[in-house]
């Protein structure tokens, strides 16, 4: 936990922001605030010595936990935040000197023995390397049609990747020099006498620009030119296994981006996954349905009339394994219209996803039943005459006859009618029957107070 955030602040980082983090966005907040930059302005001064005093303490260890722990790194502070009474802390600190430290022991060396003590195992102090952030998955979405997740296939993904140069390890160069007038800090430390008083501040070192460290042209890595990574494309072998559905993922962990790009440059991180998602292109006659995905429907079957009722032979094409199914309607078994059907183990294989799948789902077939437009007199005779005499028929009409008995008075004038074909343009209809609605709609509207009908007769405006 850190008692104070404003060094922090100050650099625009987190509180576990890396040491890389904590360098680039001191680089780019030094070159902001520059004073040469910003024609010597008192703010733009006061802004670069408190980014340059936030970075001296944070980019040191030593002075970064202390900040951490204390909220400051100045002595006496932290000795008077100190109990009175603790004896492992009045080894750090010398009362006996008048500078509150022990005689002849500086304030850098005071720091160092107090972190040191403090890392030490008998504090169960340990100093971890920060974990690098795990890098951005790579999402592509792969359209399958239907036979392709009833056959499972296998296919190739290219993929374009950032991965860390392996002939210079991510540095850019085959050999990385420290700076000598800086000594790896990136910022030089100036001090002039004023008056009584010392002034002493912090800038930009002039001979790295900052990176504390410098490459020779002859140095810089041929393989990445310099960059620390290089871009390269990897083709994948993708595997789609029987029985997938709609929206199920195929993972390649950790082949996402090694390398990615920042607002500081450059990071490197712990590649993401590559997560490839199967999208089911629309079959134009099967339907997968139920939550497995395993059971298929085919609609608007169309078969004969003369086959919905006497039964004979279907055949039903497009099957997602390739095959033409032949269907046997069994006599008497009377198919209605829009009657469902169904045929086991003609579904799509049922999807496992740690072995092969085991069985197959169901076919569910709905029927559609074509009648002619009309019957010869002769076929209409010779039908009714054989339908008056099976039993089921004469048992459903004799029951609509008692049904219709039952309904009606003893006593009831009768009109005789034939059905017709003369029927109206229903698609005309339909399009005065909006026209009219919106029409009273509008009317309504433009005068509320006028009655249209007997809904708004009923309305009363206040």
């Amino acid at each position: 936990m850190v008692k104070d955030t404003r060094l922090y602040d100050v650099l625009n980082v987190s509180p576990e922001a890396s040491a890389v983090e904590i360098r680039k966005a001191y680089r780019l907040l030094a070159l902001k605030h520059h004073p040469d930059k910003n024609n010597h302005s008192e703010e733009s001064k006061s802004k670069f010595l408190e980014v340059n005093e936030a970075y001296e303490i944070l980019i040191d260890e030593k002075k970064r936990s202390l900040y951490d722990q204390y909220g400051t790194i100045d002595e006496n502070a932290i000795q008077q935040s100190m109990p009175q009474e603790d004896p492992v802390m009045s080894s750090f600190f010398n009362t006996g000197s008048p500078m509150g430290m022990g005689m002849g022991m500086s304030a850098g060396d005071l720091f160092a023995s107090f972190f040191d003590k403090m890392s030490s195992p008998s504090f169960g102090g340990k100093k971890t390397k920060k974990s690098m952030d795990h890098g951005p998955d790579i999402k592509h979405d792969l359209k399958c049609t239907l036979s392709s997740l009833y056959e499972g296939k296998n296919t190739k993904l290219g993929l374009n990747r950032r991965r860390v140069c392996k002939a210079c390890k991510g540095r850019g160069s085959m050999k990385v020099r420290t700076c000598k007038a800086c000594r790896g800090r990136g910022q030089q430390s100036r001090s002039r006498q004023m008056g009584p008083m010392m002034q002493t501040w912090t800038q930009t070192c002039s001979d790295c620009n900052g990176m504390g460290t410098f490459t020779k042209d002859s140095d810089v890595c041929r393989d990445c030119e310099g960059e620390g990574c290089i871009r390269e494309r990897k083709i994948f072998d993708v595997e789609v296994k029987p029985g997938m559905c709609q929206g199920q993922q195929i993972i390649l962990p950790g082949e996402a981006d090694e390398v990615i790009k920042t607002r500081f440059g450059n990071e490197t991180v712990i590649p993401g996954d590559v997560i490839i998602t199967i999208i089911q292109i629309k079959d134009p006659k099967f339907q997968r349905v139920n939550r497995n995905g395993c059971d298929l429907m085919v609609r608007n079957c169309k078969i004969p009339l003369v086959t919905s009722l006497c039964g004979g032979k279907l055949s039903i094409d497009g099957h997602p394994n390739g095959k033409l199914i032949n269907v046997t309607i069994l006599p008497g078994e009377l198919i209605k219209p829009n009657h469902f059907k169904s045929i086991e183990n003609l579904g799509m294989p049922r999807y496992e996803e740690k072995r092969a799948p085991e069985g197959y789902g169901n076919l569910y077939i709905q029927f559609q039943v074509e009648f002619p437009e009309t019957l010869a007199s002769e076929t209409v005779t010779k039908l009714k005459q054989v339908l008056d005499e099976d039993p089921n028929v004469k048992k459903q009409v004799t029951a609509e006859d008692k049904d219709v008995c039952e309904r009606v008075d003893d006593c009831i004038e009768m009109e005789e009618h034939v059905l017709s074909n003369l029927l109206p343009d229903f698609d005309d209809l339909m399009r005065n029957e909006e026209t009219g609605n919106r029409s009273k709609k509008r009317r309504y509207y433009e005068d509320p107070g006028t009655p249209d009908s007997e809904e708004s007769s009923n309305c009363t405006t206040h």
